[in-house]
């Protein structure tokens, strides 16, 4: 959740960060790192 106007940065990690798209309002970079699809296991167990 934002709590500012000012541009962010974002982390996409998960394998439904694979259908995200590059660019979104409000947000400064898209970070993706590397071996993010596995990293939905370890945030879900």
């Amino acid at each position: 959740m934002k709590t500012t106007a000012a541009k962010v940065p974002v982390i996409l990690a998960g394998g439904g960060s694979a259908l995200l798209s590059d660019s979104f309002s409000g947000v400064s970079e898209v970070v993706r790192p590397a071996r993010s699809i596995a990293l939905g296991f370890v945030f879900n167990r």
